[in-house]
């Protein structure tokens, strides 16, 4: 009777846990609830109930929930050690405010992270992950064509309830076309892995459709930045995962398809290679004024004055916009968003946590890497693959939003890539036990 009970609340965890997970990115549009002034989140809810549970599985300590489950301790530590120097970071804050939240969002990203470590501790926890992402892009590309095709917003984005061209900008259920676009680079791993694997023509035609769709909303958003990031992506992905069949069929493939793209559509095919030219232009422009890009260069600058001023140690957890709006040197046109996540970092934790960081990103990608020279699994290559492309188009993609602290798609990424390289620890461990 006690193992049938312990065997309904791991069950119950998990699908808590992939609920969460749903909710982090899905959150924000479809699972708050308003009670009279208060608003509460069932994502957040939900969070707190499964910290009940896994402390308490914890506790009892009955093979379920363990410490020696824990195959990627140095990546976890530094983890635990972000969120400890985030609170130290407390004492020196101008804003005590702005830093209770950014600490807050901080246990809510390595909470997924810790969860997935230790719940997802089988290779079917991860097929599901890997079909819940494809899931969740499915449901937002379409929402993203509604967006296009409509003119129409949900009442998250901060298009909505505008008259011009700009509502057709497509932005799903996020505030804004720059995180819907980061939201896509980080997915397209997702579909071209999907081609590449899957198991039937049906699967990877599927996976043609979405990446299509995928880019072309990238595309609509005009977020430059996830414009590089898909390049050197895709790049990655070709130079260093196709074998050479593949490499030759998808240039002939892509040359056919540009061809026939200009030979039925001159005029949208022109129009469509200008707008990106004018784009891509606009990212190296040198005349000083309020450009985007200038505007982007001056809070750079005036991030590394603060870090100097703070004696590389950071301003504290999310203090950087409060550091922009009432110390700033170089002009911002009053934005007080930092706009590059690794500058955030950086300004707000410092020179250590940043190299820490460094550390930690560069090790999942190095770590994987090696991993998947060894996985014979096809679902296992193509989850790794995704994962792998995923972080090199994370360098960039980061940093197209004003800030990516509470963006859910962010910290659903990190956990999937961190626990499924501890999972990949653990089946080494297991069959190296069962040999």
């Amino acid at each position: 009777m006690e193992k049938i009970l312990q065997l309904k609340v791991w069950s119950i965890s998990k699908i808590l846990l992939f609920f969460i997970l749903g909710a982090a990115v899905l959150g924000p549009a479809f699972f708050n609830v308003n009670i009279g002034p208060i608003s509460l989140s069932l994502f957040r809810i939900t969070l707190y109930a499964l910290w009940v549970i896994f402390v308490l599985l914890l506790l009892k300590n009955d093979g379920e929930i363990s410490i020696t489950n824990l195959k990627v301790r140095l990546l976890v530590w530094f983890l635990i050690f972000w969120f400890v120097y985030s609170i130290i970071s407390l004492l020196w804050a101008d804003s005590t405010i702005d830093a209770v939240k950014h600490i807050n969002h901080l246990f809510v990203g390595f909470s997924l992270i810790i969860f997935v470590v230790f719940f997802f501790i089988e290779k079917r926890d991860y097929i599901h992950f890997y079909r819940l992402w494809i899931f969740i892009l499915t449901v937002l590309i379409l929402v993203g064509l509604w967006n296009v095709l409509t003119g129409q917003q949900l009442s998250v984005s901060t298009l909505a309830g505008l008259t011009n061209e700009q509502r057709f900008t497509p932005t799903a259920i996020f505030h804004n076309q720059n995180d819907f676009a980061t939201y896509l680079a980080l997915s397209l791993p997702f579909t071209l892995t999907l081609i590449r694997y899957g198991r039937n023509l049906l699967v990877s035609l599927f996976g043609i459709i979405l990446s299509l769709l995928n880019l072309s909303l990238v595309f609509l958003t005009y977020s430059r930045s996830n414009y590089l990031a898909i390049a050197m992506g895709v790049a990655f992905w070709f130079f260093f995962f196709m074998k050479r069949r593949e490499k030759l069929f998808l240039i002939v493939l892509t040359l056919s398809g540009t061809m026939v793209l200009y030979f039925l559509f001159p005029e949208p095919f022109h129009s469509a290679l200008d707008t990106l030219k004018v784009q891509i232009d606009s990212l190296f422009v040198h005349d000083q004024g309020k450009e985007s890009v200038n505007v982007r260069t001056n809070l750079i600058k005036n991030s590394l004055l603060f870090l100097y001023d703070h004696y590389g140690f950071g301003v504290g957890a999310g203090n950087a916009e409060y550091h922009m709006a009432h110390f700033r040197v170089y002009d911002t046109a009053k934005i007080v968003n930092v706009h590059n996540w690794w500058f955030e970092l950086l300004v707000n934790y410092g020179i250590l946590i940043f190299s820490g960081y460094v550390l930690f990103y560069l090790s999942l990608i190095i770590l994987l890497k090696k991993q998947y020279h060894t996985l014979t699994d096809r679902n296992e290559k193509m989850i790794a693959e995704s994962l792998i492309i995923g972080l090199v188009i994370f360098f960039l993609a980061s940093t197209s939003s004003s800030t990516i602290i509470a963006f859910g798609p962010q910290w659903l990424f990190f956990a999937f890539t961190v626990g499924y390289l501890n999972y990949l620890y653990l089946k080494q461990e297991r069959n190296a036990l069962a040999e």
